[in-house]
């Protein structure tokens, strides 16, 4: 009997160790094109990230007037977060052609990438700032 209650507690105590741990959190989405950009958060943060995307694209999305409109990554040179109202977050985005567009974008939008450490995500309520490479 004293078997089988330690065969109990040991498979219980195995069943309890496999489901801590485990891989990394956060998987990050594989964009079609390697964009490298230079991203300052709102804590002040500056991280270097390559294979950036926005929601897995690389475009970024968001409203300009009554239209919604995408801008390559590879025609941007920055984006500039300004202020959160309800559900959205006012951006400046300035295209290597030497344009400006004030657009209007979801703050739960969610970039990826990758660190020389790691996997990252960032919301786009957090971010000040992102220059690209």
């Amino acid at each position: 009997m004293k078997r089988v209650w330690l065969s109990i507690f040991v498979l219980l105590g195995t069943l309890v160790l496999l489901g801590m741990g485990g891989g990394p959190q956060g998987s990050v989405p594989e964009p079609d094109e390697n964009h490298a950009v230079s991203l300052l958060d709102r804590s002040g943060t500056n991280t270097a990230i390559s294979q950036f995307s926005m929601d897995g694209n690389t475009y970024f999305e968001g409203w300009l007037g009554d239209g919604k409109v995408t801008v390559f990554f590879r025609n941007l040179k920055s984006i500039e977060f300004g202020d959160i109202s309800g559900e959205d977050v006012q951006a400046r985005l300035a295209l290597k052609s030497g344009e400006t567009l004030k657009v209007v974008s979801r703050k739960r939008a969610m970039f990826y990438g990758k660190t020389s450490y790691g996997n990252y995500q960032i919301r786009t309520s957090d971010i000040a700032r992102i220059e690209f490479q």
